[in-house]
């Protein structure tokens, strides 16, 4: 009965104490709680649990007392009884006071100081709390190295969600001791991780990728085949546009601009000038009003440049639609005729 005691007062106490700590985050001028959500739920769940233990156990005592002590047989003896109700408790108990722990040392950190905090969030083992502290780094990591270093670690973490933000942020760093690691990440196991690889490496003209990426154009992912086919035509593999022909443009209207856009900036314009003037030709007169507003918005997106050729009052324009639209990039009438 005695461990008894001190295990539920311990209980308490990392309790109240992680209750405290919760509350201080709610404060005006504290840190964003949304990361310690979770850990509060957990709180509120063990203090029922252990609320519900005390009045069963209480319900045992007063049973046993009742029966006086001629009828308690040897096998209701109120320690077993106690040690039984609080099965797993002590278990409980350690990871909560271990979640309390992690929590007071980041409460500490000071709100001024957010490359700190970012870097000892990212070290946590609450996948939250890492993902808050990705977002806190990424304005340090293009000039700061031991920040590049610490966001490096994370492309290895359990969790594909801050595997891809690191990525992103160390693309955005320009860091190139990155490369080996996103190849290696063209092979991993979840596809939007691969996908944000092979972007990286066509944003950081890796041409050592390039066999890497031929192979991710393979990608059983369409998402992944894309980037990685963009990502070659961003090195000058000027094959890419030939693969995309070759496989279709599943579903993706942009993407042949897209590739264009690329291999242009590489030197080689024809398909950016072959996939304009298809467009143009659509816009135009195409008889589709769908197929024209989808024409119109690509070339205004893409290559705004090019909307002087769009013709003001081609078939079809009474649709509010593409009247909007047109209105956005053409010369002249805001209303078409």
């Amino acid at each position: 009965m005695s461990k008894l005691i001190v295990v539920l007062g311990s209980a308490a106490g990392v309790i109240a104490l992680a209750a405290g700590l919760l509350a201080c985050l709610r404060e005006p001028g504290g840190p964003d709680p949304a990361p310690w959500e979770a850990l509060e739920g957990r709180v509120a769940a063990l203090e029922r649990d252990t609320a519900e233990k005390l009045a069963a156990i209480e319900r045992r005592i007063d049973g046993l007392a009742s029966q006086g002590p001629s009828r308690a047989p040897a096998e209701q003896d109120p320690a077993a009884s106690a040690a039984a109700e609080t099965s797993g408790l002590e278990e409980k108990l350690a990871i909560l006071a271990a979640r309390v722990e992690e929590l007071a040392g980041t409460v500490k950190a000071p709100a001024s100081d957010p490359l700190g905090q970012g870097r000892s969030y990212v070290t946590s083992e609450n996948p939250d709390l890492r993902r808050e502290g990705m977002k806190m780094l990424r304005p340090f990591a293009g000039k700061d190295a031991q920040t590049r270093e610490m966001v490096r670690g994370l492309l290895s973490d359990p969790d594909p969600q801050i595997r891809a933000e690191s990525i992103r942020t160390l693309r955005d760093a320009g860091d190139r001791e990155a490369i080996a690691r996103f190849i290696d990440l063209l092979a991993d196991a979840d596809p939007k991780v691969r996908e944000e690889a092979a972007a990286a490496l066509g944003d950081l003209h890796a041409q050592e990728a390039a066999p890497a990426l031929a192979s991710a154009a393979q990608d059983p992912d369409p998402n992944v085949r894309e980037q990685a086919l963009l990502s070659l035509a961003r090195l000058g593999d000027l094959s890419a546009a030939e693969r995309i022909r070759a496989v279709g443009w599943e579903g993706r209207p942009d993407l042949p601009l897209r590739l264009g856009i690329a291999l242009r900036d590489q030197g080689d314009d024809r398909t950016y000038r072959e996939e304009v003037d298809r467009l143009l030709q659509v816009a135009n007169a195409d008889p589709d009003e769908s197929s024209r507003l989808r024409a119109i918005k690509l070339i205004n997106r893409y290559a705004p440049k090019e909307a002087r050729r769009i013709v003001p009052f081609a078939p079809g324009g009474e649709d509010p639609q593409i009247q909007g639209e047109a209105a956005m990039v053409v010369p002249g009438p805001k209303k078409l005729k």
